[in-house]
C-alpha cells in the first residue's frame, strides 16, 4: 500500500498540478488539533520556503477530493532535508486532513504528529 500511494502521488504531480482555490482553502484552513493558527502559518513554522500545489485526486473515494502538496526543506537532525506534506481536502464540505509526510523521499509513519509540532 505504501508504495502504491507514493507512485500515485508522484504520477499526479508529474501530470502537472498548480496553484488553485484548493491551495488557498487549505492555507486559510484550520485543523481541529491546531485551531489557534492557519495551516499556512503552521507550515511556515516547519518548512523553509514552502511551495504549494494541488490537483484533483483521481481514484480517491469521492470526486470532490483534491490533493494539496507542500514541498520544501525542513531542518531535521541538524541539517536541511527535502520534505513533502500532503493534505486532502473534501471540497463538498471543506474538511481538510493531513494525508502523508515524506522526509528525504521516505514516507513517515505519523504525518499528523509531525504537523502537530508546528502547533505547540
Amino acid at each position: 500500500m505504501k508504495g502504491r500511494l507514493g507512485i500515485v502521488l508522484f504520477l499526479i504531480f508529474l501530470a502537472g498540478c498548480g496553484d488553485s482555490a484548493s491551495v488557498r482553502t487549505v492555507k486559510a484552513g484550520k485543523l481541529a488539533h491546531c485551531s489557534q493558527q492557519t495551516v499556512e502559518q503552521a507550515v511556515n513554522r516547519l518548512f523553509i520556503s514552502p511551495k504549494w500545489t494541488s490537483c484533483p485526486g483521481p481514484g480517491w473515494e469521492a470526486a470532490e477530493e483534491v490533493l494539496v502538496q507542500v514541498t520544501g526543506k525542513i531542518r531535521a537532525q541538524g541539517q536541511e532535508m527535502p520534505a513533502q506534506l500532503h493534505f486532502i481536502i473534501d471540497e463538498s464540505n471543506g474538511n481538510i486532513d493531513v494525508l502523508a509526510f515524506e522526509l528525504s523521499g521516505v514516507r513517515q509513519q505519523n504525518a499528523m504528529s509531525f504537523f502537530a509540532k508546528a502547533c505547540e
